[in-house]
C-alpha cells in the first residue's frame, strides 16, 4: 500500500495585505502549470521577486521543503494522478509531462519518493 500525505496552507489570507505570500502563490500557481519545463530555482526566485536564498527560506517556511525539494513534489504528486487517472498513457509521456527527461529519470525518483515503480503504482492504483 502506498500512502501520499501532503500539508496544505492559504496563500492568499484575506485581509493581511501579505504581498511575499500572493507573491508565492503566483509562483506555486506558475509550477503547477509548466511541470513540463525545466523550472530552475533561480528563475522561480526571480519571478517571485526574491533572491535566491530569500526564496528558498520562504518555500521552506510554507511548506517545509527546499524549493528544488518543493518542485520534486509537484511534480511527484502530478505524476501519481496522471498514474491513478489513465491505465492507457504511456508511462514515458506522464514523465515527460511532469518534467523529467526520459522514463528512467522518472522512474528511479518515482521509486525513491514512493517505494514503488510507477508501473507497480499504477496496478495499485
Amino acid at each position: 500500500m502506498v500512502k501520499l500525505i501532503g500539508v496544505s496552507q492559504n496563500l492568499h489570507a484575506p485581509n493581511t495585505g501579505d504581498l511575499k505570500l500572493s507573491r508565492l502563490a503566483e509562483v506555486v500557481e506558475h509550477i503547477h502549470t509548466h511541470l513540463d519545463d525545466p523550472l530552475r530555482v533561480d528563475d522561480l526566485a526571480r519571478l517571485a521577486g526574491l533572491t535566491l536564498p530569500q526564496f528558498d527560506r520562504r518555500i521552506r517556511k510554507v511548506f517545509r521543503l527546499s524549493a528544488k525539494q518543493f518542485v520534486m513534489k509537484c511534480r511527484i504528486e502530478e505524476a501519481t494522478c496522471l498514474l491513478a487517472e489513465s491505465d492507457h498513457q504511456p508511462i514515458g509521456e506522464i514523465a515527460l509531462a511532469c518534467g523529467f527527461s526520459d522514463q528512467s529519470a522518472f522512474t528511479r525518483q518515482f521509486k525513491v519518493t514512493t517505494g514503488l515503480p510507477p508501473g507497480e503504482f499504477r496496478i495499485q492504483m
